[in-house]
């Protein structure tokens, strides 16, 4: 069982905000959501950004190729 969050300082709307944008964040991540995470990653060449699977962003080109043919295969 998670627990309880505890924020020092801030509103209940910025809870709520901080909450919802690590949520879409995870979703997006576990999803491999590619133009959801590009806001949040970096464009800096010199940042190197993982997943939760330890995958950094070339992994990003592959799984662009591979989606579409897991789709198309459905």
């Amino acid at each position: 069982m998670p627990r309880p969050i505890h924020f020092d300082g801030g509103s209940d709307a910025d809870h709520t905000a901080v909450l919802a944008a690590h949520d879409a964040y995870l979703r997006a991540n576990a999803a491999f959501d590619w133009p959801a995470l590009k806001p949040i990653w970096s464009d800096d060449p010199t940042n190197v950004f993982f997943n939760m699977n330890r995958q950094t962003e070339q992994f990003e080109r592959l799984v662009d190729e591979l989606l579409p043919l897991l789709r198309d295969s459905r």
